[in-house]
């Protein structure tokens, strides 16, 4: 079943109708294959962010990179107050007054990082 998923996810395949999982009928065996496809989707985010860290390391250390079409860039963050949001938001958008709902929907956005 294992083989079968990966060989599945390999193929890039937009609809599924056409591939072997199409076949398996047996709820038992369905209820596998989402298993197997969970425990891959858990494993290749692990290992996504164990490179990005590895990554990251060597960027920190050695300086930005190009690989392929992506620049890897590596900044400390940091934080900044601000005591006039209206201003900075001002500022930011380079506009001199915004509506009263835009502005408070910006203001949410910055002080909670959500949308309106």
């Amino acid at each position: 079943m294992k083989d079968l998923i990966w060989d599945i996810a390999k193929s890039g395949e937009e609809t599924l109708e056409n591939t072997e999982l199409q076949s398996i009928e047996e709820p038992k065996e369905m209820f596998i294959a989402r298993g197997v496809s969970l425990e891959a989707k858990d494993s290749t985010y692990k290992i996504n962010k164990f490179v990005d860290n590895k990554i990251a390391l060597d960027v920190q250390e050695k300086g930005a990179i190009k690989i392929s079409d992506t620049v890897f860039n590596y900044s400390k963050s940091y934080k900044s107050k601000t005591i006039d949001l209206k201003r900075l938001i001002d500022w930011a958008t380079g506009m001199k007054s915004l509506n009263y709902k835009l502005l408070k929907q910006a203001m949410i956005l910055l002080l909670y990082g959500q949308k309106v």
